[in-house]
């Protein structure tokens, strides 16, 4: 199942790179955004096909996100063909994905699905066009530590909970000085209507607040320590 899931995933990676050509030349701009993401999606791939412990989690923090993200676009532009499709991709990316065993405890997969889902807004937050340089590598920075933090978590590391709690307030600081929107100069080849301006502040605070709650699960245990 591993294998079927990173196959599965592969493709949607590929889709991800058809799209970001449909950005040149006229929103060139966002091509490192859909670069990013399709490089997710690549490693969501990777780790299924050989068959890492934090596939699972990984892929099923991106599909989550993907999902929502394509729900909201049907509701704003209408069920496009290529909305439709993209739900439907993710849907069965997150069934493969699901299918795939599970070797994580229930604090680290739910740790380390919040800290995938958190990835997809932050490259899109960091990477858009109207970004400063200083917020970029703010948001990279902050994106690295949360998700790396999750990671360490997820094998038993002291160090990955300290990340994780450095990450999110990095990535919510870092809202605060990027602009509110992001604009498009030309439509998509995938969709025919011109392309709704993105709301870069929120695509921050989803990360934020996807980054704050990985490390909820584990806020308990410090707790009982500090009293203990």
């Amino acid at each position: 199942m591993k294998r079927i899931a990173g196959i599965w995933w592969g493709s949607m990676s590929g889709a991800a790179l058809a799209v970001t050509y449909g950005f040149f030349p006229s929103n060139a701009g966002w091509i490192p955004a859909w670069l990013g993401l399709a490089a997710l999606h690549a490693c969501a791939s990777w780790g299924l096909t050989s068959r890492r412990a934090w596939a699972r989690p990984f892929a099923l923090g991106l599909g989550l996100f993907g999902l929502g993200a394509f729900a909201q676009a049907a509701i704003v532009l209408g069920p496009l063909p290529s909305i439709l499709v993209g739900v439907v991709a993710y849907v069965v990316g997150l069934a493969l994905a699901a299918f795939v065993p599970d070797e994580l405890d229930a604090r680290q997969r739910t740790a380390l699905v919040l800290a995938s889902a958190a990835l997809v807004p932050a490259a899109g937050f960091a990477l858009a066009p109207e970004q400063s340089g200083a917020v970029m590598l703010a948001v990279v920075i902050g994106a690295a530590c949360m998700w790396t933090g999750a990671w360490g978590v997820a094998r038993g590391r002291t160090w990955g909970l300290l990340l994780g709690l450095l990450g999110a307030p990095i990535l919510g600081i870092s809202v605060g000085f990027a602009p509110d929107t992001a604009y498009f100069d030309a439509t998509h080849y995938l969709v025919s209507q011109p392309l709704q301006p993105l709301m870069l502040d929120a695509l921050g605070l989803v990360a934020t607040a996807c980054a704050a709650f990985s490390v909820l699960p584990y806020l308990g245990g410090i707790a009982r320590f500090l009293r203990g």
